[in-house]
């Protein structure tokens, strides 16, 4: 007896599930993707019933609508789990001067404060229509849950406000939006203890409008002592952490991840193997934010007085090999933002990996989704092609898994489903009446 479902999905060259548990996936399960071939999956009420072979899958359900993928990979839609979403202005003119070394070479804030001051003076209507913009163009390139922080406000008010447009974004075009506070992102010039008292003051109210609590904890941002502070403040009021950790130089950022079992630990480019097995036993997912370490140039010498100078990091290749061998839980990012990362490609990012970590296509599947998923706490209902989670599912314009991640600088998607519903239809989305109002109205 065959039973009825809303859609079938079928005849895909390949499709891949990245299952696994809620927790997400590390060690050598990042390494083993089994994709199917020929494969279905069967949908109905938004959720996902079952996957199989187009065979199995058809000889047991009878759909209302067919959906023939012949030649494409199915996969689950990918997560975004870094994002500084709303923000102001652009700064490319950074990016050309630090690439024709016309710019202090390393990481600083200086930049940033230049994208404080202008998304601080922005109209709600301007922030909200770039962002909008920007929700867009990562559902066309296959992202259907996205994590958004603060961190361009000029005061701890202004935060509370960024923060309450972010949560206003959620489900606007389909796709999930996850608000962070970001109070703790750049110090002040002068009295840093008052900044600090400041943002632990504004955590009531932010707990009322998000589930998680950022704190850049790093040498050109905040220390351990202050971070701790922060930290402990969030935890009372039951918001979970996520920490911008160790990007400029080593810090105690990974450690303070770890000590409060932090739900990511992002960047962590100096994460060392007593760090990543500390992260592992504390159920922190990292995050690596490989758009920033190709846009700051990090792997590439500048030329001075017309001799090439070392890179900033040569050992990512290293820490990719330590990720592999600790057993911690690793996902990717996008990190997009105006200044070190203005991507808002997920496939890009899992592009880089390989190209930057030495992690194979199999790790960047995983990391992408199922562990991206997971570092959100959305493990359970998202981030792979299993049932009784949400139909959120990918169909890409190439046969096989492997392809988007060696194939860069172009986007595969061809359709995506959120929720069985479908929001990319080639390469299009469904409702671009509600994406050009957005842009009339910015």
């Amino acid at each position: 007896m065959k039973h009825d479902v809303d859609l079938v999905i079928a005849n895909a060259s390949e499709l891949i599930t990245c299952d696994g548990p809620s927790a997400g996936v590390g060690g050598s399960d990042l390494l083993s993707l089994e994709p199917i071939t020929n494969g279905a999956v069967a949908v109905a009420g938004g959720r996902i019933v079952e996957v199989g072979s187009t065979a199995q899958i058809l000889d047991r359900f009878r759909a209302a609508d067919i959906y023939d993928v012949s030649g494409c990979l199915v996969s689950p839609s990918l997560v975004d789990p870094h994002t500084h979403l709303v923000h102001a202005g652009e700064r490319e003119q950074e990016f050309d001067a630090r690439a024709t070394n016309r710019l202090a070479g390393g990481i600083s804030t200086g930049g940033i404060a230049e994208t404080v001051r202008k998304t601080s003076s922005a109209r709600d209507v301007e922030l909200l229509a770039k962002a909008e913009a920007a929700l867009d163009d990562m559902l066309l390139h296959g992202t259907g849950l996205v994590e958004a922080k603060t961190g361009y406000g000029d005061s701890v008010e202004t935060e509370l406000h960024l923060l309450k447009l972010t949560r206003s974004l959620d489900g606007r075009n389909g796709v999930k939006v996850v608000p962070t506070f970001l109070g703790a992102h750049i110090p002040p010039k002068s009295d840093r203890a008052a900044f600090v008292d400041a943002v632990i003051a504004a955590i009531p109210q932010a707990a009322k409008l998000s589930g998680f609590c950022d704190i850049a904890c790093d040498p050109v941002c905040f220390d351990f002592e202050e971070s701790d502070r922060i930290a402990a403040a969030a935890v009372q009021h039951g918001i979970r952490l996520r920490i911008h950790a160790d990007q400029a130089g080593p810090w105690r950022g990974l450690e303070l991840a770890a000590k409060w079992r932090a739900a990511s630990a992002d960047h962590a480019d100096y994460a060392t193997p007593d760090d990543l097995s500390a992260l592992a036993k504390s159920g922190t997912v990292v995050t690596l934010l490989p758009g920033s370490n190709f846009h700051m140039l990090e792997m590439t010498g500048a030329v001075i007085d017309n001799a090439l100078a070392p890179a900033a990091k040569p050992h990512l290749p290293v820490l990719g090999a330590h990720i592999l061998q600790s057993g911690c839980v690793p996902a990717v990012a996008t990190n997009y933002n105006p200044g070190s990362s203005p991507s808002v490609s997920m496939q890009m990012m899992m592009q880089l990996l390989p190209r930057l970590f030495r992690l194979g296509a199999s790790a960047a599947w995983y990391m992408a989704t199922l562990n991206a998923a997971a570092s959100l706490g959305h493990g359970e209902r998202t981030g792979s092609l299993q049932p009784g989670k949400a139909a959120d599912i990918a169909v890409w314009r190439v046969p096989r898994h492997g392809l988007v991640v060696e194939r860069f600088g172009m986007n595969h998607i061809r359709d995506v489903w959120l929720g069985g519903r479908r929001v990319v239809a080639d390469g299009k989305l469904t409702d671009p009446q509600a994406a050009n109002q957005r842009g009339r109205n910015g």
